[in-house]
């Protein structure tokens, strides 16, 4: 009996103990109010905001970042407290906007895409919905998301990162985190398209087009062939020599585009005519100048004259032609690029003979003794030539040099007048006793 009613006592001893230290600990804390969540998270326009509690029987928001309390909802009215407003989903003190999601199953749910830098409040409604108490949350790859104890999720790098929450009855719902840098180049194309001209002595500036709108990266540029357009680093392109080059950006992840640059020279020939055409006559003793005209008219270009047979005419350096010799010789000009054109120089000598005849006629008659002066006539009249004259039996006829027949003895003989150029005429002579 004795030992039951000590028990009591010593139960009766603990419970005042306790009782005291519940009362000090009350007065302890008479300025704390009482703090009660009643609902999940409150959703706005903007994303996830804060809880709603109530202090002493008072509904007000709760930042979830500062713990700032705010009367109520935009619209709302709930007390006349000195508690800050939220304004366009935002905690007026801090500044705090993020976005919940929910993990309302016990498993996978699915996967959320944030931006780097991004931040999303995780609300495990599996777990308040039972009364459990969340443990822990853990992400697979924390460089990529990270996670505070709290269930707040930053977006650190791009990657995929899994977030898992554990309840106390050790139930685990999970999240897949996918993050993407909003300033990371997909793509880039170049505005002027796939091919562009440009002159020389003068520049184009071509411009990369980023993929999405809000990508930054360094760029580079470079050109396929130097020698003919260069490209510094602002994609200013700037000609050198006629031809084509393939101008390539590239961004600092390795995303590229390329467009062909055709370089065109306007002093440089595209062709060469001459003044004259065909075949030019051309005799001895004369010149002929020729003159050659470039394509475009803003070509220039040193010229190279020169003649197929020089022993005809020749050519010099300004198109300055001069005979030779009878005949025909091409004459062709050549620019630095190798366009030509030629001309076709036909020389005549109009003092060639073309024929020879005798004056005195085909037969002539003389007596022996006698002497007689044979002439011959060139053609054409302007012709000249040494002449050579041969008699065939000269115990008939003799001739001298000049012409100058002399009969020796009867009889007949030819004689044959030649020009240098071996044109000739036959005359018969007839002597008589």
């Amino acid at each position: 009996m004795n030992r039951h009613f000590k028990a009591l006592v010593s139960a009766l001893v603990l419970l005042a103990m306790l009782a005291g230290m519940a009362a000090f600990a009350e007065c302890a804390h008479t300025e704390k109010k009482q703090v009660t969540v009643v609902q999940d998270p409150v959703y706005t326009s903007e994303g996830y905001t804060g809880h709603k509690v109530t202090v002493d029987s008072m509904i007000y928001w709760e930042c979830t970042k500062c713990g700032e309390r705010f009367s109520g909802k935009p619209g709302e009215s709930t007390s006349k407290t000195e508690a800050h407003d939220m304004k366009d989903g935002k905690c007026t003190k801090c500044g705090f906007t993020i976005q919940n999601k929910a993990l309302d199953k016990v498993k996978s749910n699915g996967t959320i895409t944030m931006n780097v830098g991004d931040q999303m409040q995780l609300n495990p409604s599996f777990a308040t919905s039972q009364g459990l108490i969340i443990q822990g949350y853990k992400s697979s790859k924390p460089a990529v998301a990270s996670v505070t104890a709290t269930g707040l999720v930053t977006a650190l790098k791009e990657g995929k990162a899994k977030i898992t929450v554990t309840a106390s009855n050790r139930k685990k719902a999970t999240l897949t985190i996918k993050v993407v840098d909003p300033y990371k180049a997909t793509g880039v194309k170049i505005a002027q398209g796939k091919s562009a001209s440009v002159t020389v002595g003068e520049t184009l500036r071509l411009t990369a087009q980023l993929t999405p709108v809000t990508a930054r990266t360094t760029l580079t540029w470079t050109s396929s062939k130097p020698g003919v357009a260069t490209v510094d680093a602002n994609g200013v392109v700037t000609p050198l020599a006629e031809g084509k080059t393939k101008i390539t950006v590239r961004t600092a992840n390795k995303k590229k585009a390329r467009i062909t640059v055709r370089v065109v020279d306007p002093n440089k020939p595209t062709g060469v005519t001459l003044s004259q055409t065909g075949t030019v006559t051309l005799t001895m003793g004369q010149t002929l100048t020729l003159s050659a005209a470039l394509a475009p008219t803003t070509a220039k270009s040193t010229l190279s004259w020169t003649s197929s047979k020089a022993k005809v005419a020749t050519v010099d350096a300004n198109g300055v032609v001069t005979p030779h010799a009878e005949g025909t010789a091409k004459i062709t000009v050549r620019t630095a690029n190798k366009k030509k054109a030629t001309v076709r120089v036909k020389v005549v000598d109009p003092f060639k003979p073309t024929g020879v005849t005798v004056a005195q006629g085909a037969t002539v008659t003389i007596k022996a003794g006698q002497k007689l002066q044979l002439s011959a006539v060139l053609a054409p009249t302007t012709a000249k030539s040494t002449l050579t004259w041969t008699s065939r039996k000269a115990k008939i006829a003799t001739v001298d040099a000049n012409g100058l027949v002399t009969a020796v003895a009867a009889g007949k003989t030819k004689i044959t007048v030649r020009t240098a150029n071996k044109k000739k005429a036959t005359v018969t002579v007839i002597v008589t006793p």
